[in-house]
């Protein structure tokens, strides 16, 4: 069963879709670590919020990606589902 965006994209757009947002998670972790160390004191409220804001930003980039990441193993075979696949359950202990 695949998830609600991948019925709407095809192969070549979900790729695409799962490539930009594994960089942009990448490019705003880059850009959200800096802004810790440019205040010797407290920082402004206004710069706490703005890294909020881009760790927020990053989360939701990097969840895009590791759902996207997921279906496309999955979508290799049964033998890429990992230890966490629909045949763990059915696996002795």
């Amino acid at each position: 069963m695949a998830c609600g965006i991948a019925r709407l994209l095809d192969g070549i757009e979900f790729l695409r879709l799962t490539g930009i947002r594994g960089v942009t998670a990448g490019a705003l972790a880059a850009v959200a670590v800096p802004p810790y160390f440019v205040h010797s004191g407290p920082p402004p409220a206004g710069h706490v919020l703005a890294r909020i804001l881009l760790n927020l930003l990053t989360c939701a980039a990097l969840l895009v990606f590791v759902a996207g990441l997921r279906h496309l193993i999955r979508g290799a075979g049964p033998a890429f589902d990992g230890p966490a696949g629909p045949r763990a359950a059915a696996r002795p202990a």
